[in-house]
């Protein structure tokens, strides 16, 4: 498949005129970076629908030296519906109803790792049908950037804060912030010695748009 598509043919059929969803995304995104475009866009070779194994259309990224924490603001095109589907007209939600949004503290290029874990994520979803929902934790075998010493090892799903719920054609999209973790801050979790709530208000008062700094000791 991958050597009879033609991507050109593929990027006309299906421009964001033809993909209300992506356009609702934009607009999004036009609103709090207005008249910016990505200082980074991360897409897949093959997409998706032509048997790519990357499920996000794009990830695109844009700096914020300003912020409390200078960081990369990274949001997902591809959990919710994108293209036009008559069917899906007035669903309640949009797909699974969000997209993903990650900070990550630093100004320089979008790391490998993120980009991967994004997809990774989003592979999750599709395999298993289990969607993402704010409070709930997430844990991986090894650090967020598998090259790099770093405690973080998970993320604590929340609302972006500077990112509200949208309305599409298709449905709602809530926008999910991915906040990093260590393995302890997991642990108590799950034992029931702190609240997700009290550990995401811990973190949100170190920095308040919550940007993953793989420096981070434990808060447990």
């Amino acid at each position: 498949m991958g050597q009879d598509l033609d991507l050109e043919a593929y990027r006309r059929r299906y421009s964001r005129a033809d993909r209300p969803g992506w356009e609702a995304l934009d607009a999004a995104v036009a609103r709090l970076y207005p008249g910016r475009a990505p200082d980074e866009t991360r897409a897949p070779t093959v997409p998706h629908r032509f048997g790519g194994t990357d499920p996000l259309d794009q990830i695109v990224a844009f700096a914020r030296p300003e912020a409390p924490t200078p960081h990369r603001h990274l949001i997902s095109y591809g959990l919710s519906q994108l293209d036009y589907e008559e069917a899906a007209i007035g669903d309640a939600h949009s797909g699974w109803g969000f997209e993903l949004s990650l900070r990550i503290a630093g100004l320089g290029p979008v790391p490998r790792w993120a980009a991967d874990r994004l997809q990774g994520l989003a592979r999750y979803v599709e395999r298993t049908e289990r969607w993402f929902e704010p409070g709930c934790h997430i844990g991986f075998r090894h650090g967020l950037d598998p090259d790099a010493p770093t405690l973080l090892s998970g993320f604590l799903a929340a609302p972006d804060p500077e990112m509200p719920e949208i309305a599409t054609p298709h449905g709602a999209v809530q926008f999910l912030q991915l906040i990093g973790i260590t393995g302890g801050e997991i642990a108590a979790i799950q034992d029931g010695r702190v609240r997700a709530e009290a550990l995401l208000a811990a973190l949100r008062d170190r920095d308040p748009l919550g940007a993953v700094d793989l420096d981070r000791e434990s808060l447990f």
